[in-house]
């Protein structure tokens, strides 16, 4: 049986090597698309699902720019960090597999992904052979490492099949422990969240209404309440900028009129402006970060959300986008609620 095993190694283990090709050369070779791809393939292949070593690292390095909201992994960044030797190479391969056709992305990644997890299945099988046949392996042992070996072969982010008896048990202990509460953001709205409860960790929540009827003034609010209760939040403001933003806060907090504060700061008494101080220290204990710009692609935006929850992001956070029809998309095949909701 052991020598049978031996002989599943000297097989080819199944890849999509041509799959991994095209891909690589959709974020390389089409830069300027590689946001848009990326935005789309991040929970379907992961680095580890290429076989070729070479090809491997360039997508972890596409992956890091992406991240990082930096500049796309392009030729001339190949040849800058890996030398002409290797982006000679590198590019001789595959340039004959690259395609235009942006969507064709997600299935080369699907393909990847699959053949990842066969090739994994295949090992694990082989180890679990190999085990079994020692005469210094305890089987009982043998076999809780097999079990926990086979279920880390899918990627944690896959979807699980589970018996509605485990999940709902689950979901009593989470909420004696007090699991399920720590993940809730409150509106600050006591009645609305008595109501209709606060938003859930992981949720995209949208606030629709007619033009001027308050939905800025109701998400800053939301954002204030989440900030005195020491919930990590982040605004993309792409109407206003982050002193304006500032200066709704700070008026607010000190009673002050922003007209006068704004216009005709010399009319402040001295009791106004000892508020308006207070005020700002509040402001700088609030872990409220701002970003204001005037356009944001969408796939920009999920990688600067990354890249603020790895930093200032433990439990729950909240992110709160002002307003969602000033996103743009990096491709225009796509609507924009189709990307948001991705």
């Amino acid at each position: 049986m052991i020598s049978r095993a031996e002989n599943l190694l000297d097989r080819p283990l199944p890849q999509c090597i041509n799959s991994e090709l095209a891909l690589v050369s959709i974020l390389v070779v089409g830069e300027e698309k590689a946001a848009g791809v990326m935005g789309k393939i991040r929970d379907k292949v992961d680095a580890t699902d290429f076989m070729d070593e070479q090809l491997q690292r360039a997508y972890v390095d596409a992956q890091d720019r992406f991240d990082a909201g930096t500049e796309p992994l392009s030729k001339r960044l190949v040849v800058t960090h890996y030398g002409n030797e290797f982006a000679y190479s590198f590019f001789e391969r595959i340039a004959k597999y690259h395609e235009e056709r942006v969507s064709t992305a997600t299935e080369h990644a699907t393909s990847i992904r699959d053949a990842a997890i066969r090739r994994r299945s295949i090992l694990a099988s082989i180890n679990a052979i190999r085990d079994y046949h020692r005469d210094d392996m305890d089987p009982r042992e043998t076999q809780s490492r097999q079990i926990s070996e086979m279920e880390s072969i899918s990627p944690p982010n896959q979807n699980r099949v589970q018996l509605i008896g485990e999940a709902a048990r689950k979901r009593i202990d989470d909420a004696r422990d007090g699991t399920t509460s720590r993940g809730l953001i409150p509106t600050g709205v006591v009645g609305l969240d008595e109501r209709f409860g606060m938003m859930s960790a992981g949720t995209l929540t949208t606030l629709a209404a007619k033009t001027s009827i308050g939905k800025t003034q109701f998400a800053l609010q939301i954002l204030q309440a989440c900030s005195r209760r020491g919930i990590p939040s982040l605004i993309l403001s792409l109407e206003m900028s982050a002193g304006e933003l500032a200066d709704r806060y700070l008026c607010e907090l000190a009673q002050v009129d922003p007209k006068t504060f704004r216009q005709e700061p010399s009319n402040l008494l001295d009791a106004d402006w000892e508020r308006l101080e207070a005020s700002a220290e509040t402001l700088a204990n609030w872990p409220l970060t701002v970003w204001d710009a005037s356009t944001v692609s969408i796939p920009k935006l999920k990688a600067m959300a990354r890249v603020w929850k790895s930093q200032h992001v433990k439990d729950r956070g909240l992110i709160v986008v002002d307003y969602l029809q000033l996103l743009t998309t990096a491709t225009g095949n796509e609507s924009r609620a189709n990307k948001v909701a991705a």
